[in-house]
């Protein structure tokens, strides 16, 4: 079921409420590029994804539609399961909720109240059905168990499946819950106006009366919350409600002012910064945790919905979304916006002996991302007419890390030649090329 079917269950908020603590942060707008040249790579899918999340397997998953699950790996290929059937009745098989388990399985809900848990080396699935549904939200705590948001309750799941429920107050349901830096659950109110602190065994320790959006519902996913690198909870309330919020641990909040729509999924990516989509407007942006500063940047005008958003193992941030620019017309799938592309990429020049093989370095390179040598793809033209593949090795592991090009050749005659060693990262879609010169004596 999408998630525009389920926004008819939800009413409008009603009643400003006002709070205290408020402190707004204004700034002017201005329009950035994509981060990168790489701009926002995308692979297209077999169905419509809600949500994404990271794995600690090289891969970011995601669920959606008809029961399935995806696999996008870090460096480009794709994979999918079906976890639930496709002929559920009434769109039970659609996933909400998404998230890396404790256990190294892929944990999900459904529209039915099913919570499942996917094994991404042999496919095996385990269902455990909760008494209420949608399970709107699924997250990993802090005290190794699973946590799970339904109806009006909030559940623990251990890893076997043991379920303990806890009520929220009784009229509320949640949105999106988080683990914070103090090891409690930090929990949005689907309409964005409360935030509610639980700790592991199940008691309210408080309930955070937000500004009241007055916006229309929008949905189980249009309030969402993450922990940030400042030992904060950063938040949103709603797709139509232009800002983003900061609850520190002892409940303190401040609102940031965007110049945008709204703000719906958030994250906290590996730069450092806070990430949120604004849908409306087809943005992705972010906010500095340390100084409020916002980097607005250039709509991706060819994505006509902005599902969900997450960082991944590369440090990169990817996202879930339809795109309208294809050959086939709109498709769903799975984006990226690359951070950081290789630098201070130089070419080697080496002197061999000509009728021997030459074995070394042929080019260096840096990367903030956190990979390895084998997510690039590397070949050596080595000016004679000849090409070979070429290996990528990490040499230093660090920010940013740094890589050598490795290569073997064997040239028959004395000479310079040009070498031309080209690089594919398949995992940013992005290609680059250095220069060297072989002396050969």
């Amino acid at each position: 079921m999408r998630a525009s079917m389920l926004r008819s269950c939800f009413f409008a908020a009603l009643s400003l409420v006002l709070f205290a603590g408020f402190a707004a942060v204004s700034q002017a707008q201005s329009i950035s590029p994509p981060p990168t040249a790489a701009g926002y790579p995308f692979w297209i899918t077999n169905f419509d994804s809600q949500r994404i999340t990271r794995g600690n397997d090289s891969a970011v998953w995601f669920g959606g539609q008809n029961g399935l699950i995806g696999r996008l790996s870090l460096t480009g290929s794709l994979k999918t399961f079906r976890v639930e059937p496709a002929d559920s009745p009434n769109g039970g098989a659609a996933l909400l909720a998404i998230y890396w388990g404790v256990d190294n399985n892929v944990w999900y809900g459904t529209f039915s109240g099913i919570v499942g848990k996917l094994n991404p080396s042999t496919g095996a699935v385990t269902r455990f059905q909760l008494p209420n549904h949608p399970v709107f939200d699924i997250t990993r705590g802090t005290d190794g168990n699973m946590w799970a948001l339904a109806g009006l309750s909030v559940y623990r799941i251990s890893p076997a499946g043991v379920i303990t429920p806890f009520l929220l107050n009784g009229r509320d349901s949640g949105s999106m819950l988080r683990p914070g830096p103090d090891g409690n659950m930090w929990i949005m109110e689907t309409f964005g106006r409360r935030i509610f602190h639980m700790n592991s065994a199940g008691l309210v320790l408080n309930v955070f009366t937000l500004t009241e959006p007055h916006q229309p519902a929008c949905g189980p996913t249009c309030a969402s919350i993450t922990a940030g690198p400042d030992g904060n909870m950063w938040f949103t309330q709603n797709q139509q409600f232009p800002q983003i919020g900061r609850i520190t641990m002892s409940g303190q909040i401040t609102y940031f002012p965007i110049q945008g729509t709204g703000a719906g999924d958030i994250a906290w990516v590996h730069d450092g910064n806070i990430w949120f989509t604004d849908p409306e407007a087809r943005r992705i942006d972010r906010i500095s945790p340390t100084t409020g500063a916002i980097t607005y940047f250039q709509p991706l005008d060819s994505f006509s919905l902005l599902r969900s958003i997450s960082s991944a193992s590369d440090g990169e941030l990817y996202f879930a979304a339809i795109n309208d620019n294809t050959p086939m017309g709109g498709k769903p799938g799975v984006g990226k916006i690359p951070l950081w592309l290789p630098d201070h990429t130089v070419g080697i020049n080496i002197y061999p002996t000509h009728g021997q093989l030459f074995s070394g370095s042929v080019a260096s390179f840096s990367d903030f991302e956190t990979i390895s040598g084998n997510f690039f793809n590397a070949t050596i033209h080595w000016g004679d007419g000849a090409s070979s593949k070429g290996t990528v090795t990490r040499v230093l592991n660090g920010s940013p890390s740094e890589f050598k090009v490795h290569g073997s050749h064997t040239y028959a005659s004395k000479g310079k030649f040009n070498v031309t060693i080209s690089i594919v990262e398949p995992g940013d879609q992005y290609k680059f090329s250095m220069k060297a010169v072989a002396s050969v004596q």
